[in-house]
């Protein structure tokens, strides 16, 4: 069961964007120029740890789940230790940009320190109350380590923002699944696919 609820989350999150970018939530013109930005960088240097990560980020915060994870498999374990230095010291000089943390927030995830990251997360909504991902990634944390009852209320936070947010519903239908909430997991897996057929 474990297994198939695996293989049904990825593929929940992998559909919408195998077609490109088709987003059923707003995104900021900043930030799409941002992506835009990044993907040619990449592009330009595609072995690089630093334009893999600006491009993972640039997915991360348009809510391009997979393809931001997919980016980050590309880097090695030990650029972890650079961006938590390079980002904790940009976030302390530039105290008023969310994406700092953000970036800040992902070093501490891929070195296993979750409650670090989410401390993070947590800053990037400080700054920028409206930061839908910063809520997502939040709750993916809190789901991975097992507290469903925190994961579903940093879904609902989510929702309240971008009701749209379509990856969030996987997040909350596995949440509610592990909750023995069954209807509801049910419910916010029709309401992403409501939301997909529609975009797609």
């Amino acid at each position: 069961m474990k297994k198939i609820t695996l293989i049904l989350t990825y593929f929940l999150l992998f559909v919408p964007f195998i077609l490109g970018l088709s987003l059923p939530y707003h995104v900021d013109q900043e930030i799409l120029a941002e992506l835009a930005k990044n993907q040619q960088l990449y592009e330009q240097h595609p072995t690089e740890n630093e334009a893999i990560f600006n491009l993972a980020m640039s997915y991360a915060y348009t809510g391009q789940v997979v393809k931001g994870w997919k980016k980050l498999k590309l880097i090695s374990d030990e650029y972890a230790n650079t961006v938590v230095t390079k980002y904790a010291q940009l976030s302390k000089e530039h105290s008023s940009e969310w994406r700092y943390p953000f970036k800040y927030a992902f070093g501490f995830f891929f070195k296993k320190e979750k409650e670090k990251a989410i401390d993070q997360f947590k800053r990037v909504i400080e700054i920028k109350p409206t930061e839908v991902w910063a809520y997502a990634y939040i709750a993916l944390i809190y789901g991975e380590m097992g507290n469903s009852k925190k994961c579903l209320e940093y879904c609902k936070k989510a929702l309240k923002i971008e009701k749209n947010a379509t990856a969030v519903y996987v997040l909350q239908a596995e949440a509610y699944r592990r909750e023995k909430k069954y209807f509801k997991a049910l419910k916010s897996t029709l309401t992403y696919g409501r939301l997909y057929s529609k975009h797609e």
